[in-house]
């Protein structure tokens, strides 16, 4: 049989009010489900023949492949490619509502068919797809799951119009995929997720996780703390969703919320910087790269013994005086680094306090130059000081002796200062570090290049996102451009330290996108200070 899929305008498919209050589906398990009494024979697949006049008992009408292909939910014969498994949206035995279908066919199709079988069988859970009936006919096997089906992003597309609509989803996707992650955990099959697929009810605009292979939606992960219901009744084609919804969520919620729309980025920047965690805005683009400090009236740091601190020491020894020895012979196989960071959690909450007075900062820098690209604008929580060796081209005959490298606070000069040392790290044949070799003198003997790197990293945001929080502050009757709702929060108030940014290197003179390590490329390595005896 030839399964081809007939494509329609998928434009007021997708019902997004949330029906769980009355759908039959609300609180049961495979309602009326014939699921694992249905077998081959019961039901006939065919294509879309629903103009015929010709009634049809028990049959399965296939409307179209249900997969996002980033610009439609239809993938044509010449995308599908040799899988085993499609899924499609069809009309079942003249049911009001249209449904999912897994259809299975090629070589080793119906071993599939019964592994997936068995998972679905073993799980009862509302986020994760239910069936309702099993199909296994000559070369063709197939699942019927309630339901209508949407992909993930694309669902998400149909919003992004609405920066406040997206995040709201997400919120409540992620809280949805963790309730799914709880329950498995609970019944010991996560490793049904390792490849699970990500979907969207259409009736309810709710998560549905398929544990099929696939590909889980972006954003959606166990990092997600916060809990966003789902509403009921509430339409999100309706034009005025956003006023519906910015009440039901509160202000530091909603700036948690951001960090689903956030972009990791770093940089490599010059040794020779004197970087601020935390408190650093960088503006990153292929034209221009600067660095802006912005303090806070309020402490956002926390002691020191808080901090994490990461060095990779594998057979390295703390001496008295703090400093770490290292076999030279095995050091030089490791890339050795010192994070500069809050703990995990703490860090989280800094990202917080920043988009919360995002727009006040764009609005202080627009008296210096237009503030035309947010998203390239990064806030920095994290330094990483990385030391590795490079091969000595000079005399490649490496010596028996010792490393030496500081102790990690020696790279702290302030509260949340961080910049390295004059000498973070030297060679010795002294096994007591007394008798330090200059870089020329380890140069002569063999020992490896000693190569030092600064790396920031941090989270940008979409302009987007800066928009959907200027609206929601609005919502709240705040001025997204002061800082009242982060003092009515208690958040720190962060101020520009200085109106113009201390320029930072770029690479290949700023015509390419900026890098985010130096590849080892020594022109670069000699401007960003990264060999010990060229930083003077």
């Amino acid at each position: 049989m030839e399964l081809q899929s007939h494509s329609e305008p998928d434009s007021g498919l997708v019902s997004t009010k949330n029906l769980i209050g009355s759908t039959p589906y609300h609180g049961a398990f495979f309602p009326n489900a014939r699921g694992f009494a249905i077998h081959g024979g019961e039901f006939t697949i065919h294509n879309d023949i629903r103009n015929s006049t010709q009634e049809l008992a028990g049959d399965i009408i296939l409307i179209k492949e249900i997969r996002w292909s980033g610009g439609c939910g239809v993938v044509g014969p010449e995308k599908q490619g040799a899988k085993l498994r499609r899924i499609y949206t069809a009309e079942v035995d003249h049911r009001s509502g249209r449904m999912a279908v897994a259809i299975y066919q090629g070589d080793g199709a119906e071993e599939q068919w019964r592994e997936h079988i068995a998972k679905y069988e073993s799980i009862r859970h509302p986020n994760i797809m239910q069936l309702y009936g099993l199909v296994s006919a000559t070369g063709l096997h197939a699942m019927v799951f309630h339901d209508d089906l949407i992909a993930y992003e694309q669902f998400l597309s149909r919003f992004q119009h609405s920066p406040i609509l997206t995040l709201y989803i997400k919120g409540y996707c992620c809280t949805e995929w963790n309730d799914v992650l709880t329950y498995l955990r609970s019944t010991q099959k996560t490793d049904y997720l390792r490849e699970g697929t990500v979907w969207i009810r259409r009736t309810t605009g709710g998560l549905c996780v398929d544990l099929a292979p696939g590909e889980v939606g972006p954003g959606l992960g166990p990092m997600w703390k916060r809990d966003v219901i789902r509403l009921e009744d509430v339409s999100l084609d309706d034009p005025n969703a956003e006023a519906v919804i910015i009440p039901t969520i509160d202000e530091d919620e909603y700036h948690d919320l951001c960090a689903l729309g956030a972009h990791m980025r770093s940089l490599t920047v010059s040794t020779r910087h004197l970087i601020c965690r935390g408190l650093t805005i960088f503006r990153s683009n292929p034209q221009h790269h600067t660095l802006s400090k912005i303090t806070e009236s309020l402490d956002i740091s926390v002691s020191s013994h808080h901090d994490e601190w990461l060095i990779f020491q594998d057979s390295g020894e703390v001496m008295d005086n703090s400093w770490i020895r290292y076999d030279s012979r095995r050091a030089r196989y490791r890339n050795l680094t010192v994070w500069a960071r809050h703990p995990y959690e703490r860090a989280y909450t800094t990202w917080k306090f920043w988009v919360s007075q995002a727009n006040y900062i764009f609005a202080q820098l627009q008296g210096t130059s237009p503030v035309e690209n947010v998203e390239d604008y990064v806030y920095v929580h994290q330094i990483s000081f990385t030391l590795k060796f490079l091969p000595n081209s000079d005399n490649p005959h490496e010596p028996a002796g010792y490393l030496f490298i500081c102790p990690p606070e020696d790279l702290r000069t302030g509260a949340n200062l961080f910049q390295w040392p004059d000498c973070p790290a030297y060679w010795s044949f002294d096994p007591s570090g007394t008798i330090r070799l200059s870089t020329e003198d380890a140069r002569i003997f063999g020992f490896p290049i000693i190569h030092i790197e600064t790396i920031l990293h941090g989270h940008s945001w979409d302009r987007s996102v800066y928009e959907g929080l200027r609206r929601f502050h609005q919502g709240k009757g705040f001025d997204p451009e002061s800082q009242d709702l982060a003092r009515r929060l208690g958040y720190p108030l962060f101020e520009l330290s200085t109106k113009v940014g201390t320029a930072l290197p770029s690479a290949a003179g700023g015509d390419s996108e900026p890098l985010h390590y130096c590849e080892e490329n020594s022109e670069l390595c000699f401007k960003l200070g990264h060999y010990l005896d060229k930083r003077g």
